[in-house]
């Protein structure tokens, strides 16, 4: 009985984790967008911004993957400092 209800078990967890990723994604790429949106020519990056790279480096396994003009190393700069 209990081979029957692992797969099952980890196809669940599986989905639930691609779900949360796709759900960080875009908040991510929405928070660059706005960044970008209400900056000139460069980005500027407020505290609020830096701790929300921050944070999201610290819960999220696969977050340099949503970075779109900001490098990792940048963000685990920001770490860093605190």
């Amino acid at each position: 009985m209990k081979t029957l209800w692992q797969p099952l078990f980890q196809k669940l967890t599986s989905t639930l984790h691609e779900r949360v990723h796709l759900g960080l994604t875009m908040m991510a790429l929405h928070h660059q967008l706005a960044v970008l949106q209400r900056s000139a020519k460069r980005p500027q990056f407020r505290s609020a911004d830096r701790c929300l790279w921050v944070l999201f480096s610290m819960v999220w396994a696969r977050w340099p993957e949503a970075l779109e003009f900001v490098q990792a190393a940048t963000v685990r700069r920001w770490r860093r400092q605190g």
